[in-house]
């Protein structure tokens, strides 16, 4: 009962005193004797009781104390933070140091003020896009074609202009048409944006001229290879992959290796294409296609000596042709029976001369070892 009573009556003594605050809860004291002298406390030339800090920002806190009529001091202030994670206290100073929100509050005697400071993050720019949908183009005199305008990626009416207009000109929607052989600017102006597109119009006749190396390449797990690209004027180059899961392409033609197997890099600009072929292995195994040739006609006993053998590695998924790897034909028949050459077939015996590899065309596929007859015939 003793602990209650006494909990009672200091409550009772602070309602009775009707101490003053310049805008914050007035906090318990146990120097009554201050609480007598003190009238008021405020913060010097603040008068507000929120503010806002930027980060880093400081800000000079400095307590001006009012004695009641008769009384006088000095009376040694008491300083509260309630998050000293936004705001450190240090010699009459706060600065901010995180972002969010700390009350400071200063007491003297019965007296306190209290100031609110908000720290925000500051607001991130708002980033608009504005761009073309080609910055490079080839044209031949005469042609015509539009570009696309697109601000933060939605269709939009720019002004259009022409740098040189007797070379390309550009209507409102757009239209380029090619006049003259030369060089121009088109650009285009939105929202105090700008975005250009380099138009180069082809003498007639020109054609353009894309060449491409190395156009084999072979790899295994995890190796690259850089390709080379010239082509007869200024181009934007475009490369893809017709097996990522196998070998991927950069936007700047760096092929990487990533499984076992083959894929065909197209490398594309001004609507013409070349083609890169790549083999992938993972070191174990046999890495490239390897394929046989026979000359014999029917018997393929490779103990006999009649049978002519030729091996070397071939990649897949292309015509032989582009390996440059064909064979020669034969010149000496295996059987005097047969003495004429027809030429190479995937089967053995054959029923008409469709039923011949077109060096130039067919292609092994997916297999890794194809076997190819050479085919004679009686005169």
């Amino acid at each position: 009962m003793k602990k209650a009573f006494r909990f009672l009556f200091t409550s009772a003594l602070f309602m009775a005193m009707g101490v003053t605050s310049c805008g914050g809860t007035i906090p318990a004291r146990t120097n009554t004797s201050e609480g007598d002298i003190v009238e008021s406390v405020k913060f010097q030339g603040i008068e507000q009781a929120k503010m806002n800090l930027e980060m880093g920002e400081s800000i000079e806190l400095i307590p001006e104390i009012t004695y009641k009529e008769g009384k006088s001091g000095p009376v040694t202030p008491i300083w509260r933070n309630t998050n000293s994670k936004v705001v450190t206290l240090l010699e009459n100073s706060a600065t901010a140091i995180g972002y969010g929100q700390a009350t400071v509050s200063v007491i003297a005697g019965y007296a306190m003020c209290t100031l609110t400071i908000k720290v925000n993050k500051p607001e991130e720019p708002v980033s608009h896009t504005f761009e073309l949908s080609d910055s490079l183009k080839s044209f031949n005199i005469g042609d015509t074609y539009t570009i696309y305008a697109f601000y933060d990626n939605v269709s939009v009416d720019p002004e259009w202009y022409s740098s040189e207009e007797s070379v390309a000109s550009v209507t409102s929607e757009g239209l380029v048409t090619a006049l003259s052989a030369g060089s121009t600017v088109i650009s285009a102006s939105y929202q105090d944006m700008n975005a250009s597109c380099n138009v180069t119009v082809r003498e007639e006749g020109h054609e353009f001229v894309l060449e491409v190396s190395p156009k084999q390449v072979s790899l295994q797990v995890g190796g690259t290879q850089q390709l080379s690209v010239t082509t007869s004027e200024p181009a934007i180059i475009g490369y893809s992959s017709s097996n990522e899961t196998v070998a991927t392409v950069s936007e700047t033609g760096l092929i990487t290796a990533l499984k076992d197997g083959s894929a065909t890099i197209t490398v594309s600009a001004n609507g013409v294409s070349e083609y890169v072929y790549v083999d992938v292995s993972s070191g174990e195994g046999r890495k490239d296609a390897t394929v046989y040739f026979f000359l014999d006609y029917n018997n393929y006993d490779l103990e006999d000596d009649s049978v002519y053998l030729a091996c070397f590695k071939w990649y897949r998924n292309r015509p032989l042709a582009t390996s440059g790897d064909i064979p020669a034909n034969p010149t000496k028949a295996p059987d005097p029976a047969f003495p004429i050459f027809l030429g190479w077939s995937s089967k053995a015996i054959i029923d008409s001369t469709d039923d011949l590899w077109d060096m130039e065309n067919d292609t092994i596929g997916t297999d890794y070892i194809l076997f190819l007859f050479g085919i004679w015939v009686a005169e």
